[in-house]
């Protein structure tokens, strides 16, 4: 049976990967190309010399490797994007350093792999009450399926720009933070806690809005035993589990909140402050509107409307009749300074954005990761014993997503950062589902599936649309539309 259920992992994994490879050579190809060559610019060589900077003691790095992201201070130009990244560039480039600036799409790909893996995990908690046979591996490998490439997280690894390859580390390693610290809490292992620390300290160090929230989540769950902070009379941690919260979870917040002081730090040692001015971008310095816009902050209550409406209303999309069938609701790139697309004016008119990206609408985007979640939202809200499993994480990942509905930029990207919230609340659904007897387990495994299989052509879409070289796309577009029609049709994409 052991070998059965091994063979079922790998089979899944196996799967998942050869999809993340076919995406990446689909839109890049080959793997390593020197056609289109991501070396030298924001891409891929960014955080190689980023970390070949910070083995001599630096945190500036060469202002073509940032682009019109560089902030520019005495003639040396820093980017605001995480130090993560970079400390696996350092070992890499140590092995290999003819390699330099080729490593971003294969690590997005590790990336991918080890947050299904993680997915994974957490779904095996979630029905840990159930006997370890196949059925069970297969709702779980369902389950991270759904997660994943039912979700923008195809998205972000279809192009390896530094925003993604941040955005997708800082998701990884949040969910691999909430499975090792729910190990701890159930099982007292040392080395869970240990590998939750980490995991705590490579997400703040990739997007630490994201890693926040996660240290947020870790240190509410170590300290509730020891602080009482469940209603009395119902507490669903063992005796054991109250002896080690007053012996350890003091002490691993400590850590925590040391290490959360980090990447504040490295902020102030490359701009002087811990929230860089955007003036100090040459860049920006040729956008007065845009300037003006956020001359207050980058974050404005002013924009939660705004930011609300594109991420969640239904009217973020447009459907057509041919390939790729849904697109952006607006497909421009826009900036301040010109007229608001007539989509999001309604809402956006009186909000200090400075920037949208085209955007799907995380109902659409992530149907299915969004459908469980409110699934899992109500079996929350009946099953007390369910709140407490599992709302130190929901809380810290909802608290991870806050910041996005205040930000003076929107960009489909930023939809990421919701996963894991949805991950946590959707566990719950999935294993609800899992729970429901026969022909209502069918009908809703089947409604899952379609918003999977959906939302894997929004992304696809999605990746059509942004920021990939657009003959390449033109042509992928051009060829799927004629195997579809069987007849040549020009290509939809503009």
């Amino acid at each position: 049976m052991e070998k059965k259920l091994i063979i079922i992992d790998l089979l899944f994994s196996t799967l998942f990967l050869v999809i993340c490879l076919l995406l990446v050579g689909a839109y890049h190809y080959p793997l390593i190309s020197p056609i289109y060559d991501y070396k030298g610019t924001l891409s891929g060589a960014y955080f190689d010399l980023q970390g070949l900077s910070l083995t001599v003691g630096r945190l500036d790095t060469p202002c073509d490797s940032l682009q019109y992201e560089a902030f520019q201070i005495d003639g040396k130009c820093y980017g605001y994007f995480g130090l993560t990244p970079s400390f696996f560039r350092i070992i890499l480039n140590g092995l290999c350093l003819s390699c330099m600036g080729a490593w971003s799409r294969i690590m997005m790909v590790l990336a991918a792999l080890l947050s299904y893996a993680s997915l994974v995990l957490l779904a095996r908690r979630a029905s840990a009450d159930k006997a370890d046979g196949w059925s069970k591996r297969l709702w779980c490998h369902g389950f991270a399926w759904t997660m994943s490439i039912g979700s923008s997280l195809l998205f972000i690894i279809s192009d390896p720009y530094g925003y993604h390859e941040a955005i997708i580390w800082a998701c990884a390693f949040t969910l691999l933070g909430f499975w090792a610290i729910a190990r701890y809490v159930d099982g007292g292992e040392r080395w869970a806690l240990r590998l939750a620390l980490l995991a705590n300290f490579l997400a703040m160090h990739s997007r630490f809005t994201v890693g926040i929230a996660l240290g947020g989540a870790t240190c509410l769950w170590l300290l509730a035993p020891f602080g009482r902070l469940l209603p009395r009379g119902f507490s669903p941690f063992s005796a054991a589990a109250m002896e080690r919260s007053a012996r350890t979870g003091l002490g691993a917040c400590f850590i925590i909140a040391a290490m959360s002081l980090t990447p504040p730090t490295v902020q102030y040692l490359k701009f002087g402050s811990f929230m860089p001015s955007p003036a100090l971008q040459p860049f920006y310095q040729t956008f007065p509107e845009r300037l003006e816009r956020i001359k207050d902050g980058m974050f404005r209550t002013s924009n939660f409307r705004c930011a609300s409406a594109l991420y969640f209303s239904p009217s973020m999309i447009e459907f057509r009749s041919k390939f790729p069938w849904v697109m952006p609701a607006y497909r421009d790139y826009w900036f301040a300074g010109r007229p608001l697309p007539a989509k999001v004016a309604p809402y956006c008119a009186d909000s200090n954005i400075d920037a949208l990206d085209p955007v799907f609408s995380i109902p659409y985007g992530l149907s299915a990761p969004f459908a469980l979640f409110l699934a899992g939202v109500v079996v929350m809200a009946v099953k007390r014993r369910t709140i407490i499993d599992w709302l130190p994480l929901a809380l810290g990942g909802a608290v991870a997503c806050l910041p996005l509905l205040f930000l003076s930029s929107i960009t489909y990207r930023y939809t990421l950062d919701f996963l894991p919230l949805f991950v946590v609340g959707g566990v719950v659904g999935w294993r609800a589902m899992a729970d429901l007897a026969g022909w209502k387990r069918g009908v809703a495994l089947g409604l899952v599936t379609a918003l999977t299989l959906s939302a894997l052509a929004v992304n696809f879409s999605a990746s059509l649309y942004s920021g990939s070289p657009q003959p390449y796309m033109a042509r992928i577009s051009a060829g799927i539309e004629r195997l579809l029609v069987r007849s040549p049709k020009e290509s939809t994409v503009q």
